[in-house]
């Protein structure tokens, strides 16, 4: 294996920017922790460079509740609404006056970035998109979604990130899908073990992705090591560096999806048995085809696992291999088992496909390939819905 000599994230970040200037709307995925939003951040520093006007905004944080939302929206956008700026505060205003209020004035500043062209046309930047989703409790926000992309399709362009492939394919179907690319070895130029250790840097980014969650402690720990193999031991005992990362992550996408205790079921059967279809999970999850169907979309959906040619698997490698040790268990894994799964683990790592924008492409979009100029109506997905 060769260290191949790649395209940085910066020169993707620089692409990207140059695209969204010129009215392209991407969605940008990856699974948590690969670095989505420092690649957001260099595009704002690419667009700032270059002068084009941007709105940066922060939906984990910022969709808490309709006014926070709202207020958020007034003061990034207002000093581009110059024409509209009086519109724009009395939204503002009405929403302060009573909290009741903001959902409407929520919907009309959307309706208004839909159907007035700023005085100077921007750029989105919306860290973690599908958080949209989190105003849909509130009163006449059930489909905050829709008013949403119509807004983000209106603009000069748009780079929206999500960490929930499936779910983002589903309520931004008609923007353009884009993989966040894994680290490259240019991405790690200033690892002082590069060219003395080019093969064991290579073996890491491709067992890991190029994930920067779990690439770059892996990388640290080879300083010392010098082997992929040990580092991965050591990191991946009870309290490792990477067991902590994978675990942390675990609960966050457990959490997120539905049904905790049969999702968390759901998970533990892939983790035993990975890349094997409905037929041969569903007994062991404990339920009927249909419902562990819907339990292992909702793991898809909020990128815990991936679905390829019906075969379901963890997203992120370095998290399945996690998985596979620590599940289902009441103990931890011995050094011996950890050992013998990493060993395992790095000796197939040729025979593993990427991910693929196959994963996150929802079954009745179209084929991904840019935005649609109409769209038809179509069911909407209840994302509140549980099965037992």
């Amino acid at each position: 294996m060769t260290l191949a000599q790649t395209s940085s994230r910066d020169a993707f970040a620089h692409t990207l920017a140059a695209d969204a200037s010129t009215g392209r709307k991407s969605l940008l995925l990856a699974p948590l922790g690969a670095g989505k939003t420092h690649t957001l951040v260099k595009i704002a520093a690419s667009l700032q460079e270059t002068s084009i006007p941007f709105v940066f905004l922060d939906l984990f944080t910022a969709a808490s509740t309709p006014e926070r939302l709202l207020a958020a929206l007034v003061g990034a956008v207002h000093p581009f609404m110059v024409e509209d700026a009086d519109s724009v505060e009395a939204l503002a205003k009405e929403s302060a006056s009573d909290r009741r209020n903001s959902s409407r004035a929520l919907l009309h500043l959307l309706d208004l970035l839909t159907m007035k062209v700023p005085s100077r046309p921007f750029v989105w930047l919306i860290d973690e998109v599908t958080e949209i989703r989190s105003l849909a409790y509130f009163p006449d926000l059930g489909a905050i979604e829709a008013p949403f992309a119509r807004a983000l399709r209106a603009s000069r362009g748009a780079v929206l990130t999500s960490s929930y492939l499936g779910l983002a394919g589903d309520l931004f179907a008609d923007l353009e899908r884009v993989l966040l690319p894994g680290l490259t070895s240019s991405d790690l130029e200033e690892v002082p073990s590069l060219r003395s250790d080019s093969h064991a840097i290579a073996t890491a980014i491709t067992v890991t992705h190029g994930s920067a969650a779990t690439l770059l402690p892996l990388v640290a720990d080879l300083r010392d090591s010098r082997d992929v193999t040990r580092s991965l031991i050591h990191l991946l005992m009870p309290g490792g560096a990477l067991e902590l990362t994978c675990r942390r992550r675990y609960e966050v996408l457990l959490m997120r999806s539905r049904g905790y205790a049969v999702s968390k079921r759901a998970a533990e059967v892939v983790a035993a048995h990975r890349e094997k279809r409905l037929t041969d999970l569903f007994p062991l999850i404990g339920r009927t085809p249909g419902a562990s169907r819907q339990y292992l979309r909702w793991l898809v959906e909020v990128g815990l696992l991936t679905q390829i040619k019906k075969r379901y698997d963890f997203a992120d490698p370095i998290l399945g291999l996690w998985a596979g040790l620590y599940l289902g268990r009441a103990g931890h894994p011995t050094e011996g088992e950890i050992r013998n799964a990493v060993v395992e683990c790095v000796n197939r790592v040729g025979d593993a496909p990427p991910i693929t924008l196959e994963m996150a492409r929802p079954r009745h979009a179209a084929d991904g390939s840019g935005l649609r100029a109409t769209e038809g109506p179509k069911k909407r997905v209840d994302r509140f819905e549980e099965i037992d």
